[in-house]
């Protein structure tokens, strides 16, 4: 007869185990959110070819660590994709709901000189304020990808090295907050009692107050005067100031929110000529532009419609956009999609006149 002791510890055993695959099927049965990753070929006969695919599957019965529920890549000799984490290809992979951040990191082997196209599919992942894009390393292209949805996105591998390294792709996701404040326009003009700062808001919720910054040489701002929010309640509004001790030389003004949870968004820094200074001109400042936000200071230029045009090094078109200027000495503020990375890029301006103004903007993430 068996000890008694010994059948007692092989049910406990028996009745973790048995719960714990009870646990696993559940999870594994209310599995809802998912994201799959399909690589087709393009051939040279015209014909597409699905080579190889890959999956991640999200619930918080797993962990972010590659463990058993994780179905690791067999190698293989044609291309092969699949997600990887800690250095493992993973074919299926198996890891927690997505948080405000996380990134999937692909991993595209033995790659051939041709056309590719990945199908992205995803399977209720639009959490609010979710967003998802695929970096492309190669081309520094951003995609936005739909999070309830397929997303195709074609791409090539060429003669460099570059654009068939293995981990040249990624997802990346991250959760954004909605800001206290949009800045739609602001201004500095000089005038007979000094200088003239104007904005305008739209959406105005939880903010604490306006900051009016001033610089004499545009690096070093310090706080001039502070204004209290007109419409805390997602309305609009209009503000002026007047700075009566504004030096003769270039001044330099910049408008920040603070919200009641101190979070800061800052409004274009806006640039004012000399006292004697009548330039017409056209500048980006400040350059190097950070934080995807491409402020244009406007000096004596003429009233009317400016398209504005960016390319890369390459040449490529990265953004298009325009601005309807009022004539006045103001600043406009352009917002940089997510395709821009840290680097040269070039700015051509169309003027209303016909005239073509290039410039040389700085990209510093």
């Amino acid at each position: 007869m068996k000890n008694p002791t010994t059948l007692i510890r092989r049910t406990i055993y028996l009745s973790v185990f048995f719960k714990f695959l009870f646990s696993l099927s559940t999870a594994t049965a209310q599995i809802t959110e998912r994201l799959s990753l399909n690589l087709y070929a393009h051939n040279l006969d015209g014909t597409t070819s699905l080579n190889d695919g890959t999956v991640t599957d999200y619930h918080n019965f797993y962990s972010n660590f590659v463990d058993m529920w994780d179905a690791l890549k067999v190698p293989q000799i044609a291309e092969s994709v699949s997600f990887s984490r800690s250095d493992t290809a993973i074919a299926i992979e198996r890891r927690k709901i997505i948080p405000t951040i996380d990134t999937s990191y692909i991993r595209f082997s033995n790659a051939q000189q041709k056309n590719y196209k990945f199908e992205i599919i995803a399977a209720n992942l639009n959490h609010p304020g979710l967003t998802g894009v695929l970096q492309d390393a190669f081309t520094h292209f951003y995609t936005p990808l739909n999070l309830n949805g397929t997303t195709v996105v074609e791409f090539a591998v060429t003669t460099s090295p570059a654009s068939a390294a293995a981990n040249r792709f990624q997802i990346v996701f991250i959760t954004s907050s909605p800001l206290p404040v949009d800045f739609t326009n602001a201004s500095a003009i000089r005038n007979n009692n000094g200088i003239a700062i104007n904005w305008s808001t739209a959406n105005e919720i939880n903010l604490q107050q306006f900051d009016v910054e001033r610089s004499e040489n545009g690096r070093d701002f310090a706080v001039m005067q502070q204004v209290a929010p007109l419409q805390n309640n997602r309305g609009n509004a209009q503000y002026s100031i007047q700075d009566t001790k504004a030096v003769t030389g270039m001044n330099f003004y910049r408008v920040r929110a603070i919200s009641i949870g101190g979070r800061i968004q800052y409004s274009p820094i806006l640039k004012v000529a000399a006292a004697n200074g009548t330039a017409n001109q056209i500048t980006v400042y400040p350059n190097p532009v950070r934080n995807n936000n491409l402020s244009l200071q406007f000096v004596n230029m003429p009233k009317g419609v400016y398209n504005l045009q960016l390319t890369n090094g390459a040449g490529m078109v990265m953004q298009t956009g325009q601005l309807n200027h009022n004539g006045a000495n103001a600043g406009q503020t352009i917002n940089l999609n997510k395709a821009f990375v840290s680097g040269y890029y070039h700015l051509q301006i169309l003027l209303p006149n016909g005239e073509k103004q290039v410039q040389t903007v700085l990209v510093a993430q």
